[in-house]
């Protein structure tokens, strides 16, 4: 083990030699006849090999001589020292190489080079990270340790494979158009409510265009400024993109922003509300449909593009707003762009009963009295929004189950956003 040791820390020294070198010439050839000794060492042991023992010899008499001619007791303890100290080197050495490589082969298929916590990767893709719980104990560690590089080898394979975007549709999927107003340009109009509709039914997009999945997480600010790099850039114009949300956990059993999972159900059951509107209307193309179809699309487009009092609204719902005042924001929103009040009240009963524990009694009934306040509902229309309040609950557990299977299983991801576009994963910000 000591030539090995050696070879390693001549290794590490050879760049400032080299530079000594070329003022001192001797001084270089001094260290490369030591290199090469030690080389040649490592060479046999690689070889399985013994070591010459007069390397080992020269370079433990070196460090030793000074200890005989002070004190000879102490030339055994020195010497066994230094061969601890070279399998000590050797290890760490040995490690750190192992080390390195896992972690380059993490960054290349996850776009981070620590597994289980990447938001302690300075070199991975700009996102919001997906950390998992750190063990406490010298087996959990091991095994995690075990479990990552099983994970990276699993990967491996989604690295290289051809991505079908269509196959990552799921019930709760948004369109993200660049949509246009009626009274700006109706041709541009009605064939954005065409391809809405079209996608609602089943999941039918444009054949003129490619397609696109955005996996986002409604309170991840890397997601915002993705959004609006893609906007920026035309990518919504050139591709049919969707949205599919994922609320990101964190270690202690909540979320990883306060209200993402809040704002996620909201938009989800805005989406099973469009549904069941198409299928109770016979798909019929009216202005009501229309409105309908484009308000997932807007409600998500101002939490991301928009703003408030020079302020992002992603920033409100992330540190200002607490349950009743998120609720009741999502639902003012609603409103702007045309949902009647008793749909207003269906979602945010079905969003109430998901998170009651987060409200309060008071938040509550103002979120009521803002829904029913000007309610024309007849009692036949009351009964039914009692029973689609349950169905959409019911869906919305669906819809979790299937989001976290797409992420954390089929795509792997590590981080939020993820892109798939031209058959290809891409991880982190859409960058212009």
């Amino acid at each position: 083990m000591v030539c090995i040791a050696a070879f390693i820390i001549l290794s590490l020294i050879s760049v400032f030699v080299g530079f000594l070198s070329i003022f001192n010439r001797q001084l270089g050839q001094k260290y490369w006849t030591v290199f090469k000794k030690a080389w040649h060492c490592v060479f046999k042991k690689v070889r399985l090999q013994k070591c010459d023992t007069n390397f080992k010899d020269d370079v433990k008499n070196t460090l030793l001589k000074r200890v005989v001619l002070k004190n000879p007791k102490l030339l055994k303890p020195a010497s066994l020292l230094i061969e601890t100290i070279s399998v000590l080197i050797v290890f760490i050495t040995v490690w750190s190489f192992v080390i390195a490589i896992k972690s380059l082969l993490a960054l290349w298929v996850f776009g981070t080079c620590n597994v289980s916590q990447p938001s302690q990767c300075g070199l991975g893709a700009e996102s919001c990270s997906i950390d998992q719980s750190e063990p406490t104990d010298l087996v959990g560690k091991i095994g995690r340790s075990f479990s990552e590089w099983g994970e990276i080898f699993s990967a491996i394979p989604d690295r290289l494979k051809i991505w079908q975007e269509k196959e990552y549709f799921i019930s709760v999927s948004i369109p993200l158009i660049n949509l246009t107003d009626n009274s700006e340009d109706q041709s541009r109009y009605q064939t954005q409510s065409k391809q809405l509709l079209d996608f609602y039914q089943n999941h039918t997009t444009p054949n003129s265009q490619n397609v696109a999945i955005n996996f986002v997480d409604p309170g991840c600010v890397i997601c915002m400024q993705s959004y609006r790099n893609q906007k920026q850039s035309g990518f919504l114009d050139r591709y049919f993109t969707v949205a599919n949300l994922y609320a990101i956990p964190n270690i202690s059993g909540g979320y990883k922003f306060e209200n993402s999972k809040l704002v996620t159900d909201y938009l989800n059951t805005l989406v099973f509300l469009v549904q069941d509107y198409l299928k109770t209307h016979n798909n019929e193309a009216t202005i009501e449909s229309s409105n309908l179809l484009r308000l997932p699309t807007r409600l998500l487009d101002r939490l991301y593009a928009e703003s408030k009092d020079n302020r992002n609204y992603i920033e409100y719902f992330n540190y200002t707003y607490d349950a009743n005042q998120a609720l009741t924001e999502l639902n003012q929103w609603a409103s702007d762009f045309g949902l009647n009040s008793h749909y207003r009240q269906l979602i945010a009963e079905v969003v109430y009963f998901r998170h009651q524990q987060r409200f309060n009694q008071e938040g509550i009934k103002n979120i009521t009295a803002i829904n029913s306040k000007d309610s024309k509902n007849s009692s036949a229309q009351k009964s039914q929004l009692n029973q689609n309040r349950e169905e959409f609950s019911n869906k919305l557990n669906v819809a979790d189950q299937e989001i976290q299977e797409l992420v954390e299983k089929k795509i792997k991801a590590k981080g939020i956003p993820v892109e798939l576009y031209d058959q290809k994963k891409h991880n982190g910000l859409f960058k212009l």
